[in-house]
């Protein structure tokens, strides 16, 4: 079982690890981004 963004659990299928992972990627890389986006804010 795993939580979603809102804190609901589900019960992962046979790729849910993987899912998860990816899901987890991309929020990790949306949230690099927003630290460049925030700091060529500052530096300009």
């Amino acid at each position: 079982m795993v939580y979603d963004e809102n804190d609901r659990p589900f019960i992962v299928g046979r790729n849910g690890c993987a899912e998860s992972a990816e899901r987890y990627a991309e929020f990790i890389e949306s949230d690099l981004w927003r630290q460049i986006e925030a700091q060529s804010h500052d530096l300009a």
